[in-house]
This record gives C-alpha cells, structure tokens and sequence, in this order.
C-alpha cells in the first residue's frame, strides 16, 4: 500500500512514494499525478516495477533535454551521457527513441551543425571532420552528405589566415615552416598546406609594397 506521498526537499518538481512505510521510489510531481498514485492506494510487486522504470525514462529524459539545450549532439554522445549516469540500456534506449519522435536527436542535423560550426570558428580538413565525425558515431553516409561541399583549399586558406596573423613577417623560410605545420595539424595534406603558406606569403609581400 501507498502509505505517504512526499515532495522531495532538494527538488520541489519531483515527490517520494512511501510504500508499506518504506521509501520505494522517486518521481517526477506530474508523472505520479497522470500515474494516479495516492495514499491509501493498493500496488502490486510488477506495478511498481514499471513505476520504476517511469520514473527512470523521465529522470532520463530530463537529464537528455538539458545536455541537448547547449547544443546539438550526435545519438553516441548521448547515449555516453547516460551511461556515465548509470542509466541502464533499456532506459536508453527508449529515450533515444522518444528523443528521435520528437526530432530532438538526429545525427544529420547533428553532423550539419559540427561542420557549420568548425567552418566558422575553427576551419580543418574535410579529412578531419570526417574523423571528427566518426568518433561522435555519425554514419558514413550522413557524414558524406555533411561535409559534400567543403574544399580543401578555400578552408587551408580560411585556416591560414588566421594562423599568418600571428606569425613574424620578417623571414620567408620560418614564416613558411609555422605556417605549413600549422595547416598540416588541421588535417591539410602537404601539398594544400605549402601552395597555402606560399600564397599567403605572396600577398602579404603585395599588401607591405603598395
């Protein structure tokens, strides 16, 4: 028998359910609400296992919502999340398909925003963002999709603007090594890496004569 019904101390939006005396199990307010529980109320053994597991995809769920508010994250991601949470597989994976209805979790949309973000802020290979990629589990197909209309070459140079600000301008062979290092560390094969490095060089001689 349900014997008390208690709002938890630490968190108001969530209540504890006292069974036979006994603490058995927390829950989302709302959740216990559309589950009918009351005091006084009658629950068998197999009731409250699928209170229990309720109560674990809700806490599941909302622990997903405030990852993915920071921002998109591919379905591995997550699901590491989780497990560090010591959520069970079952749980996880019901959340993922929740999460997936609601069009909360889709690796494509995931994969488009990594790529939009390293363009933006931090331009690589497409080589490494396929890397990338892959270790945040993203398939091969969306990743190809993700990263069609990249070039090399317009990001070597994206990069290597960046990178020639900061670097000495008054030695062709140091100027040229920093910078060829620096793009080959972003991915770039060496042959995109040197014509970069030389280019820049070029156009920073053009800009320091006129």
């Amino acid at each position: 028998m349900i014997t008390d019904i208690k709002e938890q101390k630490r968190r108001g939006d969530r209540v504890s359910i006292f069974v036979d005396g006994r603490f058995a199990l927390g829950m989302n307010r709302i959740v216990a609400l559309q589950a009918g529980l009351e005091i006084g109320q009658q629950v068998t053994q197999e009731r409250l296992m699928e209170l229990e597991a309720e109560a674990a995809l809700e806490e599941a769920l909302s622990a997903s919502l405030r990852y993915l508010a920071v921002r998109p994250r591919s379905e591995r991601e997550l699901k590491v999340r989780l497990r560090r949470r010591q959520f069970d597989e079952g749980t996880i994976d019901q959340t993922i398909i929740r999460l997936r209805k609601r069009g909360l979790l889709d690796d494509m949309t995931f994969a488009q925003y990594w790529v939009e973000q390293r363009v933006t802020f931090k331009p690589r290979s497409r080589r490494l963002l396929e890397q990338e990629l892959r270790l945040k589990g993203v398939d091969r197909e969306k990743i190809d999709q993700a990263v069609a209309d990249l070039d090399d070459e317009a990001e070597a140079y994206r990069a290597g603007q960046k990178r020639a600000r900061t670097i000495p301008k008054d030695d062709y062979d140091t100027f040229y090594k920093k910078l060829v290092d620096h793009l080959r560390r972003k991915g770039f094969g060496y042959s995109t890496a040197s014509k970069t490095a030389k280019g820049l060089w070029s156009e920073l001689e053009t800009m320091d004569s006129s």
